[in-house]
């Protein structure tokens, strides 16, 4: 593998950690709250984001 192309999979890496990381720190805050305020912040949308990054409801 050549150095551009290791450098550019290092980057997507990268990224891909970070995205993570972010939302790691996002979903901890949401299930800190209480039940009825978690039922209005996880609406469809916000659990087909969730789940497109690997979270899923249960």
């Amino acid at each position: 593998m050549n150095r551009r192309k290791l450098n550019a999979l290092k980057e997507r890496i990268a990224e891909k950690k970070e995205k993570s990381d972010d939302l790691d720190r996002i979903v901890s805050r949401i299930m800190q709250l209480p039940y009825g305020q978690i039922r209005k912040v996880m609406t469809d949308e916000i659990m087909e984001i969730l789940a497109k990054y690997g979270y899923t409801g249960g």
